[in-house]
Formats: structure tokens, C-alpha cells, sequence
């Protein structure tokens, strides 16, 4: 799966996926990773490769003020 990840805010974020790795698309290195910066009014591009753990998975920012105010939520792998 390919995820979009934006950032419209002033501030830079942090964005971390619990339980898979991603790739992120575009950058000359491809890497796997759980967190990954996502800059000030910008967007990421992220190739995530689920396997066979079904479930509920969290994705939030990590820094744990934004993650508290809401930038958080799950994806449900099946």
C-alpha cells in the first residue's frame, strides 16, 4: 500500500507507524523505517508492506503533546 502523509500545519511532525515498516518514496536511500519527519506544509509518500498479523495498528506523531491533542489514529489490517 502507498500512504500520503500531509502536514498543513507551522510545525514539522514526527510521524510514527506501530507494528510495520514503510519505505519512503522519492528519497535515494530506501530504507525501512517506523518514523519518518513530515516538514512544515508538506507531504511524504510511503510504501507500507502489510503482512499477516491482523489487527489494529496506531500511526500518530511522536511528539507525545500532538499525539495527546489528537494526531493519532489506527489502521485496521485484516
Amino acid at each position: 500500500d502507498v500512504w500520503t502523509v500531509i502536514n498543513h500545519t507551522a510545525f514539522a511532525h514526527p510521524f510514527h507507524l506501530h507494528g510495520y515498516s514503510f519505505q519512503v518514496l522519492g528519497t535515494d536511500i530506501p530504507e525501512w523505517k517506523d518514523t519518518v519527519n513530515v516538514p512544515v506544509n508538506s507531504s511524504v509518500r510511503l510504501a507500507v508492506m502489510f503482512d499477516q498479523r491482523p489487527g489494529k495498528w496506531m500511526f500518530h506523531c511522536h511528539i507525545l503533546a500532538h499525539a495527546e491533542a489528537g494526531m493519532m489514529g489506527t489502521v485496521q489490517v485484516k
